[in-house]
């Protein structure tokens, strides 16, 4: 059961992603994060590097539980990978259950720039 269907990865997303990519800045990258059961994909979900922090823009899964698993799993990696915050987009009830914290734009504002690579706006 395919819960997204095939349009998750709409095409202003996927040109964004292309468009990193394509500036090749070593602090800045597009990533991918991916849950498998028996060899299958059951969860996944695409974002952007900046520096110490981590964007998710998109995500899907395929089985009942397995995106919080794949959240829950990239949340451990990223933090002992030293980064310094995990930005998951707008508030949603699943996220703060899973211990997502609702911020201000300032606040984030703030906290990015301490966590970004040098020059990026």
């Amino acid at each position: 059961m395919q819960i997204h269907g095939d349009d998750w990865l709409t095409f202003p997303l996927v040109e964004t992603i292309k468009n990193i990519k394509r500036r090749n800045q070593t602090c800045v990258k597009p990533v991918s994060f991916a849950l498998y059961r028996d060899g299958e994909l059951k969860a996944g979900e695409i974002g952007i590097v900046v520096g110490r922090v981590y964007t998710s823009y998109s995500g899907y899964y395929e089985e009942s539980n397995a995106g919080t698993v794949q959240i829950i799993l990239m949340t451990k990696w990223l933090e002992n990978a030293g980064f310094d915050f995990l930005d998951l987009g707008m508030p949603m009830d699943y996220k703060t259950a899973l211990g997502a914290q609702n911020i201000t734009p300032s606040r984030f504002v703030e906290l990015f720039r301490k966590a970004r690579c040098p020059g990026v706006l």
